[in-house]
Protein backbone atom coordinates (compact mmCIF):
# COMPACT_ATOMS: atom_id res chain seq x y z
CA UNK A 1 0.00 0.00 0.00
CA UNK A 2 2.76 2.67 0.86
CA UNK A 3 4.18 2.15 -2.36
CA UNK A 4 0.87 3.10 -4.49
CA UNK A 5 0.88 5.99 -2.17
CA UNK A 6 4.22 6.85 -2.83
CA UNK A 7 3.39 6.83 -6.54
CA UNK A 8 0.15 8.24 -6.26
CA UNK A 9 2.08 11.50 -4.55
CA UNK A 10 5.72 11.20 -6.78
CA UNK A 11 4.02 11.19 -10.35
CA UNK A 12 2.06 14.32 -10.20
CA UNK A 13 4.68 15.80 -8.72
CA UNK A 14 6.64 14.94 -11.51
CA UNK A 15 4.09 16.21 -13.74
CA UNK A 16 4.38 19.99 -12.02
CA UNK A 17 7.68 19.91 -12.62
CA UNK A 18 7.65 18.72 -16.68
CA UNK A 19 4.68 21.35 -17.39
CA UNK A 20 6.93 24.05 -15.30
CA UNK A 21 9.92 23.12 -17.10
CA UNK A 22 8.66 23.34 -20.56
CA UNK A 23 6.42 26.49 -19.44
CA UNK A 24 9.26 28.21 -18.27
CA UNK A 25 12.23 28.71 -20.44
CA UNK A 26 12.69 32.77 -19.86
CA UNK A 27 16.17 33.46 -19.37
CA UNK A 28 15.97 35.12 -15.55
CA UNK A 29 18.50 37.34 -13.64
CA UNK A 30 20.17 35.45 -10.83
CA UNK A 31 22.19 38.50 -8.29
CA UNK A 32 24.31 36.57 -5.74
CA UNK A 33 25.23 40.55 -4.18
CA UNK A 34 27.18 39.37 -1.08
CA UNK A 35 29.21 36.93 -2.43
CA UNK A 36 29.82 37.85 -6.57
CA UNK A 37 28.79 41.78 -7.73
CA UNK A 38 27.49 40.21 -10.92
CA UNK A 39 24.75 39.20 -12.33
CA UNK A 40 24.04 35.64 -14.15
CA UNK A 41 21.42 35.43 -16.81
CA UNK A 42 20.23 31.42 -16.55
CA UNK A 43 16.88 29.41 -17.87
CA UNK A 44 14.26 29.82 -15.52
CA UNK A 45 14.14 25.99 -15.50
CA UNK A 46 17.82 25.54 -14.85
CA UNK A 47 17.07 27.13 -11.52
CA UNK A 48 14.42 25.28 -10.46
CA UNK A 49 15.79 22.35 -11.73
CA UNK A 50 19.26 23.16 -9.57
CA UNK A 51 17.16 23.81 -6.95
CA UNK A 52 15.24 20.28 -6.70
CA UNK A 53 18.83 18.60 -6.93
CA UNK A 54 20.06 20.63 -3.93
CA UNK A 55 17.22 19.65 -1.98
CA UNK A 56 17.64 16.78 -2.90
CA UNK A 57 21.55 16.45 -2.18
CA UNK A 58 20.13 17.96 1.57
CA UNK A 59 17.62 15.15 1.74
CA UNK A 60 19.56 12.94 1.43
CA UNK A 61 22.57 13.91 3.93
CA UNK A 62 19.92 14.55 6.71
CA UNK A 63 18.45 11.19 6.08
CA UNK A 64 22.20 9.89 6.38
CA UNK A 65 22.93 11.99 9.59
CA UNK A 66 19.73 10.29 11.16
CA UNK A 67 20.83 6.95 10.06
CA UNK A 68 23.88 7.13 11.91
CA UNK A 69 23.13 5.55 15.70
CA UNK A 70 21.84 2.78 13.32
CA UNK A 71 24.61 1.98 11.37
CA UNK A 72 26.56 2.52 14.79
CA UNK A 73 24.41 -0.22 16.29
CA UNK A 74 24.95 -2.93 13.45
CA UNK A 75 28.45 -2.79 13.17
CA UNK A 76 28.38 -3.31 17.26
CA UNK A 77 26.20 -6.26 16.31
CA UNK A 78 28.58 -7.58 13.94
CA UNK A 79 31.50 -7.19 15.85
CA UNK A 80 29.59 -9.60 18.51
CA UNK A 81 28.55 -11.78 16.07
CA UNK A 82 31.94 -12.26 14.71
CA UNK A 83 33.34 -12.80 18.47
CA UNK A 84 30.40 -15.17 19.31
CA UNK A 85 31.21 -16.86 15.87
CA UNK A 86 34.31 -17.18 16.83
CA UNK A 87 34.17 -18.50 20.57
CA UNK A 88 32.31 -21.35 19.15
CA UNK A 89 34.72 -22.43 16.96
CA UNK A 90 37.28 -22.11 19.53
CA UNK A 91 34.70 -24.48 21.98
CA UNK A 92 34.16 -26.72 18.80
CA UNK A 93 38.22 -27.09 18.73
CA UNK A 94 38.31 -27.74 22.49
CA UNK A 95 35.39 -30.36 22.42
CA UNK A 96 37.18 -32.11 19.55
CA UNK A 97 40.63 -32.13 21.27
CA UNK A 98 38.26 -33.88 24.69
CA UNK A 99 36.17 -36.16 22.57
CA UNK A 100 39.50 -37.42 21.03
CA UNK A 101 41.40 -37.77 24.30
CA UNK A 102 38.70 -39.72 25.87
CA UNK A 103 37.88 -41.85 22.78
CA UNK A 104 40.45 -44.48 23.93
CA UNK A 105 39.10 -44.89 27.91
CA UNK A 106 35.51 -45.37 26.56
CA UNK A 107 34.54 -49.02 26.16
CA UNK A 108 33.46 -50.40 23.15
CA UNK A 109 29.61 -50.84 22.91
CA UNK A 110 28.70 -53.80 20.76
CA UNK A 111 25.58 -54.42 19.09
CA UNK A 112 24.41 -56.41 21.51
CA UNK A 113 24.04 -54.03 24.30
Amino acid sequence: MSRFAYWLILLPLFLVVIVFAVNNSGAVDISLWPVLDEKVMMPMHSLALIGLFIGFVFGGFVAWMQGGGTRSRLRQLARQHHAAEREVETLRTRLAALESAAAPALPARTAGN
